[in-house]
């Protein structure tokens, strides 16, 4: 199979994540200043948009404070800690990843119906969920609502909107990003240790009764 090889540079700008969509030609880069994501074309190699992630926390955030009515929100609100991981969220990711982790058909996968194209970026304090139709959407997730504890790694469901977010104090919790709530039910890992890896594995089939006893 023939390969093409892609150059692309950034002119005084340090990449520190990269993560590639796996069924369009999109890359997404994090630059170190500002955190400022690039998203990229790599077969035409065109720049497609730029969303710079800490001035839209910083204007969220002064939004906020004149919601308030003079109040000054805290410095946490906005804060991001060390950018740990980029993944790209829609449709044709859930049914690609399904299809990498599974033998069976990818039924019943359209249930989530997720709009556009959206991006997660996983902080230390903060997980992020950027439109990239729409860069003055986003929807976030504080660490204030994880009992303090921080982002070690998460994964989405298919069927819902949900992310199941591993955290450092062992724990997994549930958080539904359209509602911005966290639910009350915590999942353990035996060991307590920080939760390093989650992986979503969705079922097409109906649940198999269990056999009778007796």
């Amino acid at each position: 199979m023939p390969t093409r090889n892609h150059s692309l540079f950034f002119k005084a700008e340090k990449p520190i994540l990269i993560s590639i969509h796996p069924t369009l030609p999109w890359l997404v880069v994090c630059m170190k200043h500002d955190y400022i994501l690039v998203l990229l074309n790599y077969e035409d190699e065109v720049e497609i948009a730029r969303f710079p992630l800490t001035e839209k926390l910083e204007e969220k955030r002064a939004e906020l404070d004149l919601l308030k009515e003079g109040s000054v929100a805290t410095a946490a609100a906005s804060k991001l800690g060390d950018v740990r991981a980029l993944q790209f969220y829609d449709n044709d990711v859930i049914c690609w990843s399904h299809q990498l982790n599974s033998t069976r058909p990818a039924s019943g996968l359209g249930s989530c119906n997720i709009r556009g194209h959206w991006l997660a970026v996983v902080c230390e304090f903060k997980l992020v969920l950027l439109l990239l139709d729409a860069s003055a959407q986003f929807a976030e997730l504080n660490v204030s609502q994880l009992d303090n504890k921080s982002i070690v790694s998460f994964a989405p469901l298919c069927s819902a909107p949900f992310f199941a977010v591993g955290c450092s104090d062992g724990y997994v919790r549930l958080w539904n990003y359209e509602t911005n709530q966290v639910l009350p039910v915590k999942l353990t890992v035996p060991g307590g240790k920080a939760v390093t890896r989650v992986l979503a594995l969705h079922s097409s089939a109906e649940p198999t009764p269990a056999p009778a006893t007796g």
